[in-house]
């Protein structure tokens, strides 16, 4: 009988150890009444345990990939003394991190790439900074029960997904892997030893085929310190004959999340510190009239020196394929970069600057004309006429006429919406209109003083400054700095709407090198200083000076009507 009991309490032990170790489901949520938001992780789940651990946990898509317009993957970042990683609210270290579905038969698609920043001394508010990426051609394998993965335990991570219903430009049928996603050397990518061809198998209902590559270089090895701090040529042959070759290297100089601690102005290999991961998506439709195959190479450039080989590129690459466009004649209005609210484009932002705007091709046709009419709420809209050249599926960046911002008083949301595509009524209104919140520029009086303080070290001709006002013409303006030199300019404008802007030639802003400290100690310097003050000297604003390329500020002279 004893024996009995004995058993049976270890059995419920097992049981309980079972219960305790299954994973939690998230709960989908209707938010409105045609978007399905899943929330996957919270800012107060515990932070995983453990060197570098991502989040992890189970999650319930919609049974059935049905017909989504558009889903986004909606990342929040936060410091908190509630991290694991270290001592630090957000980890010292840049890392990158991956959010990563499993499917039933275990095989991973990464959906997003994104590398954290140095937390040293960092704050992300108290809100954290939010990431949206679009994820819609993974519609097909965004359904049921899957496993993700995502972010690590140097910052706080709040995740979910938004599916918003409607008829897709073209709808995605088959995801695949062309390769398995992971960190490869650099040496056996050269030698071929890795990625073989490899022939793929369409879908016979395929009409349209993208090839996505997801890829960012790491370590430092050989003199120029291969592969993070290294521009390579990378390539894809498809059935034999090269077709496509780009650089891995992104600009860092207006990266949206600054200052940091550590060397985040700095260009690398596909990445910087606190951003996204570029992605490079290729068309392939050209090469699959009449025919059911697909032959895929990658190759990259040899190494330049011997000890290159041992660095690192973390690399995904994958084959979305779509059945025929749904529409003809379409445009969509894909993202508002100024004026808005957006963590993203944060540097741009607020603005007195003409709006940017991004216009993608999700028609079947050439888009040659589209009509955009703009402006701030609750007051009259005017429209631009634009004409050039878009491809099916390639997007544009297209500068707007300015607006009055000095009604921006009485204004919450700057809109941007298409009329016309090709010179018809585009009649897919569903993608045709982005409304973004932003914030009103400071408000300065017509005479103050900028007041910089130069660097030394031979650094301060490298500084410059203009102000532009609302048509973007230069009213003011000075250049050719001189080291430790302190100047006062007096500023005097007219009331309106202003931007000053503050460049680097050498795209480390005004911070001392401190990263030289121990190699050359001599060469350091000091930082440099930017303030606004009143004309009795009182301080207005400090203005960063750790900016890497550009500063944008802009104010307003006189009071808003």
């Amino acid at each position: 009988m004893w024996q009995k009991i004995k058993l049976w309490n270890i059995l419920l032990k097992i049981i309980f150890i079972c219960l305790l170790n299954l994973p939690s489901y998230t709960k989908a949520q209707n938010t409105t009444k045609d978007t399905f938001t899943v929330q996957m992780f919270k800012f107060s789940d515990p932070s995983p345990e453990g060197w570098n651990q991502p989040y992890s946990g189970t999650i319930r898509f919609p049974k059935t990939s049905g017909e989504w317009r558009k889903i986004y993957l909606i990342q929040k970042i936060k410091c908190d003394v509630r991290t694991s990683a270290d001592t630090f609210p957000c980890g010292e270290w840049d890392y990158h991190t991956h959010t990563v579905l499993t499917d039933s038969t275990g095989e991973r698609f990464e959906l997003a790439g994104f590398i954290t920043p140095y937390g040293k001394r960092l704050d992300l508010g108290p809100n954290g900074k939010e990431f949206i990426y679009d994820i819609t051609d993974y519609a097909p394998i965004l359904t049921g029960t899957k496993r993700i993965i995502s972010g690590n335990n140097q910052e706080l991570l709040d995740l979910k997904f938004v599916f918003i219903k409607g008829k897709p430009e073209l709808k995605s049928i088959a995801v695949r892997n062309i390769y398995p996603t992971g960190l490869y050397s650099y040496g056996a990518l050269a030698k071929d030893s890795i990625f073989k061809s490899t022939k793929v198998i369409l879908d016979p209902r395929t009409k349209h085929v993208s090839l996505l590559s997801r890829i960012s270089g790491h370590g430092h090895f050989g003199p120029y310190n291969c592969c993070e701090w290294v521009a390579k040529k990378h390539s894809w042959r498809v059935n034999g004959e090269e077709k496509f070759l780009w650089n891995i290297w992104k600009d860092c100089g207006m990266n949206p999340i600054h200052p940091q601690g550590g060397t985040w102005q700095f260009d690398r290999a596909g990445w910087c510190p606190g951003t996204k991961i570029d992605e490079f998506p290729f068309d392939l439709t050209p090469w699959i009239n009449l025919k059911d195959t697909l032959t895929l190479d990658y190759a990259i450039d040899p190494p330049f020196h011997l000890e290159e080989e041992q660095g690192e590129y973390r690399q995904c690459h994958q084959l979305i394929e779509y059945e025929e466009y749904n529409f003809e004649n379409d445009a969509a209005m894909e993202e508002i970069i100024r004026p808005t609210n957006k963590d993203e484009y944060a540097r741009f932002n607020p603005t007195c600057q003409s709006p940017m705007v991004v216009v993608k091709n999700t028609g079947k046709n050439n888009l040659t004309q589209i009509d955009i009419e703009h402006g701030l709420d609750n007051h009259k809209k005017q429209i631009y006429h634009w004409n050039g050249l878009v491809l099916p599926g390639e997007k544009i960046t297209v500068y707007l006429p300015n607006i009055e911002f000095r009604k921006i008083k009485n204004s919450k949301y700057y809109i941007a919406n298409i009329l016309k595509v090709n010179g018809l009524e585009d009649k897919n209104k569903n993608n045709n209109t982005q409304r973004s919140p932003y914030q009103a520029p400071m408000i300065l009086p017509e005479k103050w003083i900028l007041k910089i303080e130069a660097n030394d070290q031979n650094r301060a001709n490298e500084t410059s400054y203009s102000i532009l006002n609302d048509q973007g013409t230069v009213v003011i303006s000075r250049d050719n700095l001189e080291d430790s030199t302190v100047y006062k300019d007096k500023i005097k404008l007219t009331p309106g709407c202003y931007t000053l802007v503050i460049k680097d030639k050498k795209q480390d802003g005004m911070i001392k090198h401190w990263w030289l400290r121990n190699s050359e100690p001599d060469k350091v310097g000091t930082n440099g200083n930017i303030e606004i003050t009143q004309t009795n000297g009182v301080l207005i604003k400090k203005l960063p000076f750790d900016f890497a390329d550009t500063l944008y500020f802009a104010f307003f002279v006189g009071k808003i009507p």
